[in-house]
């Protein structure tokens, strides 16, 4: 996932991960003869069961990026190799 925030990071529906704007990727438990919310066996070999945070692929928030700011790294950058 891109970004993960709103609606993913709040204590509504099924889905609750700790918001991460940088990202992050996920591995997902399958299993068969999982039921639905209504009782009902869901039809599939492959239903996500549980989803884990891959630690070492974790994004990390950084401060959005400006005009600014980029021309400044270029700028450092370029002193730096003169």
């Amino acid at each position: 996932m891109s970004r993960v925030e709103d609606g993913m990071a709040d204590t509504e529906g099924d889905i609750q991960v700790a918001e991460n704007k940088g990202g992050a990727v996920y591995r997902l438990d399958t299993a068969g003869g999982v039921k639905d919310a209504g009782g009902n066996v869901i039809n599939s070999n492959y239903v996500a069961t549980r989803m884990t945070a891959i630690p070492a692929l974790l994004g990390k928030s950084t401060p959005k990026a400006t005009p600014t700011a980029i021309g400044a790294r270029r700028t450092a950058s370029a002193a730096a190799t003169t």
